[in-house]
């Protein structure tokens, strides 16, 4: 009966250190696993996002007429200036 529970005792005492091995193991898995979630997904900056101001449309500050009528739409060409048309074109160029 010595000889059995010695036996035992070897069993037992060889299952701790696979234990142990499976446990670091399982360790740095989780720890891996949660570098490359960080990596992939990473937390947004502090940086602060300048925004350019938004110049003002001369066409939109116009008025127009919600008239369908052809001599109404004449008028508001009329209106429009189309001289600083070129001045216009680069300011929406530069945005």
């Amino acid at each position: 009966m010595n000889n059995m529970e010695n036996q035992q005792e070897k069993e037992t005492s060889n299952f701790i250190p696979i234990i142990i091995i499976i446990g670091i193991l399982l360790a740095g898995g989780v720890y891996a696993f949660f570098k490359v979630q960080e990596a992939a997904y990473p937390e947004p900056s502090n940086t602060k996002i300048i925004h350019r101001p938004k110049a003002a449309d001369p066409v939109m500050s116009k008025p127009e007429s919600k008239s369908d009528n052809p001599a109404d739409i004449e008028k508001d060409l009329d209106m429009t200036d189309l001289d600083t048309l070129e001045q216009d074109l680069d300011v929406l160029q530069d945005l």
